[in-house]
Order: structure tokens, then sequence, then C-alpha cells
């Protein structure tokens, strides 16, 4: 046989190996992650050799050690974990805050989004995930100071926040002051927000030197006159207003 040709069999073989050992230490993964989800399918995304690329869960009840079993899916680059620690009409369980600074040793994972009873602790331990550029948050257990640790997430170049008002969410126009270390954000997201001052805002979008793009979702209170000034400020920013709540 034509060296040549054994060698690349040889790789067509290893890599062949390869993929089929990382399906099946994934799906093993993806088994406990399915069982923690009530044996529930996971909403998922696949790369082309099979690896996950992303997922998507409802569930309030993971545990830390649940979540540290995303490191294992070593290509995946989307995450999604909504209802944390949150069932309508119950108390909020504190189960999932401390184990998601776990995902800090993810070696793939490119955009988190945190959803439930997102509070103090919660947004700690958010904080401590400096290998991910891309961060969404809905919250419903939060006030304006439990924000400060994301305000350290310097390396941030995307920033989604859902106030939810409607969940008991406390947060009010000094957010903002709060996110002032963000430098490096090309991309913010603010969805139903109730504001009374909108000074806070305006002057931390103005002074983001790297925006690109803000997106502003069902919060009809700010006036126009603040998306004025914005746009006085910083002509080349991309702007886009909708209206309805997300779902």
């Amino acid at each position: 046989m034509n060296r040549r040709i054994f060698v690349l069999l040889t790789v067509a073989a290893t890599l062949a190996l390869s993929t089929s050992s990382l399906r099946a230490d994934e799906a093993a993964v993806i088994a406990k992650l399915e069982k923690a989800n009530g044996g529930k399918p996971l909403t998922m995304k696949r790369n082309a050799d099979g690896s996950a690329k992303e997922i998507s869960m409802n569930m309030p009840d993971l545990t830390n050690e649940d979540l540290a079993l995303f490191n294992q899916l070593t290509k995946l680059e989307r995450l999604t974990i909504s209802h944390a620690g949150y069932v309508k009409g119950k108390e909020a369980k504190d189960r999932t805050f401390a184990g998601v600074a776990a995902l800090k040793a993810h070696p793939s994972l490119k955009y988190f989004s945190a959803g439930g009873a997102v509070g103090k602790e919660y947004l700690a331990a958010l904080a401590q995930l400096t290998n991910i550029p891309e961060l969404y948050i809905q919250t419903t257990h939060s006030v304006d100071a439990d924000f400060a640790p994301v305000g350290t997430m310097k390396h941030l170049t995307y920033l989604g926040i859902r106030v939810r008002n409607d969940r008991m969410s406390k947060l009010t126009d000094r957010l903002f002051d709060q996110l002032t270390g963000l430098e490096k954000l090309e991309r913010f997201l603010l969805s139903e927000m109730t504001f009374t001052d909108s000074g806070s805002f305006v002057k931390f979008i103005t002074t983001r030197p790297k925006l690109k793009e803000l997106e502003i979702k069902s919060s009809p209170t700010l006036p126009e006159s603040a998306l004025n000034a914005i746009r006085k400020a910083k002509p080349g920013l991309k702007i886009i207003i909708t209206a309805g709540k997300e779902k």
C-alpha cells in the first residue's frame, strides 16, 4: 500500500475513533442532564462532528454537581438555563448559584443565559465567568447593588438584562451605576425596564467607548429626550427599539 494512503487511512481511522469516543462520553453526560431535567430531552444544536454546540434548559432544580457536568461538553458554545431556583408561587431555592462558577473552567463557552431566582449570590457567581464574553441575565430577585460584581466583568463584549419587574425585581435607574467598569462592551440589551430618572442610563451608554449596538425592549418609560441625547453623543450607535415583552 502506498505509504501516503496508509497514513491518510490511519489518520481517518484515528479521527473516527476519537469522534466515536467523544459522542459516547457526551451521550453519558447528556443522559445525566436529561435525568436532572425530569427525563425531558434537552433543547440542543450540534456541531458537524455531533458534539453539543448549544443547549437550552428550562429547569429550576439543577444542583451544583449538575452544572459542573457542562464542563465535560468541551465544544459547547452557548448555554441557556432558565427558571433556576425559581418556581412561580414558591420560595426561591439557591441551588444553582455557587455551582455556576464551575463554568469558569469551560474551554469553549462563549455565551451564557441565566434566568430565574437571580439575586446577589447568583450574580456574584456569574462574575467569576471570566472566560465567557457574552452574558444574558433574566433577573427576578436582585436590587441595584447586587449587580456590582457584574460591573467587574471587564472582558464582556455583550450584556443583556431583562429586568422582570413583574417578578419581584426592585431594580431602579441606579442599576447602571454598577456597570461602569464594562469598558469593552460592544452590545447592550435592556428589556422591561421602568425608568424614573434616565440620566444614569444615558451616562452609562454614552461613556461606553466600544459600544456599537443598543437594543431596548418593552421599556416605554424611557423618554425620547434620553434617546436624543444618546444619538447626539454617539451618532454611529445602532439603536433598536422594540415593543412587547419577551417570551
